[in-house]
């Protein structure tokens, strides 16, 4: 198994920042001296980008997964711009058609269409979207607050953990990806208390006026 990272889109935004020099006034006997006061605007660019991180990944963790079995798996985002913002995670769990195991009875169930690994999201990230595509299934997840330069969410989950599927039905050759994307959106780019499923539809309407634009 192997993960796939990409690194969010960058998009500047202008801030205006003003440096002041205020006066400064010395009174000495009779004499009577001062500075004139200076103003300076400068233009900033700042930068919106996440990063995924995984410190418990590694890629032996996906090799040899048994039925059932759970391997540390923990996708976080960290703000590696300038600006604070809503982070984002999209997860493809890979769909097969298989027959599973009871794990009460211990018996073969009939085949179905199946993701072949589940997860415990935390409680800080909200669950956006559930896209079933023919080879996968696609999760994305907003976190609920701000992250601010150089900060870090939380994790999304700890563990993925292989479904009971039964012994056989999978080929021991096949590879399964588990890609995940991390997203960063500046946060002024709806106004405040829109919802994070607001929020990332409306970076998906830019993004596609943005290909439209180029074509």
């Amino acid at each position: 198994m192997f993960i796939r990272k990409k690194r969010a889109r960058t998009i500047l935004w202008a801030i205006m920042g003003t440096l002041v020099f205020a006066s400064s006034a010395a009174i000495t006997s009779a004499y009577f001296t001062s500075t004139d006061q200076t103003v300076r605007n400068i233009l900033t660019p700042g930068t919106v980008r996440g990063e995924l991180t995984e410190t418990d990944w590694e890629e032996k963790n996906g090799e040899h997964l048994l039925p059932g079995e759970s391997r540390k798996k923990n996708p976080a985002v960290r703000n590696a711009g300038t600006l604070a913002s809503w982070m984002f995670l999209e997860v493809e769990i890979p769909v097969k058609t298989i027959s599973l195991v009871d794990l009460k009875t211990r018996r073969k169930q009939p085949e179905t269409r199946t993701e072949l690994f589940t997860f415990e999201a935390n409680k800080n990230w909200e669950l956006l979207e559930r896209t079933e595509e023919e080879n996968s299934v696609r999760y994305v997840y907003g976190y609920r607050e701000l992250i601010a330069p150089q900060q870090e969410t939380e994790k999304l989950f700890e563990t993925i953990t292989a479904v009971s599927y039964l012994e056989g039905s999978l080929d021991a050759q096949e590879v399964f990806r588990i890609p995940v994307t991390a997203q960063a959106i500046q946060k002024n780019i709806a106004p405040e208390g829109t919802g994070l499923k607001e929020i990332y539809q409306i970076y998906l309407e830019q993004q596609e006026a943005e290909r439209s634009a180029e074509a």
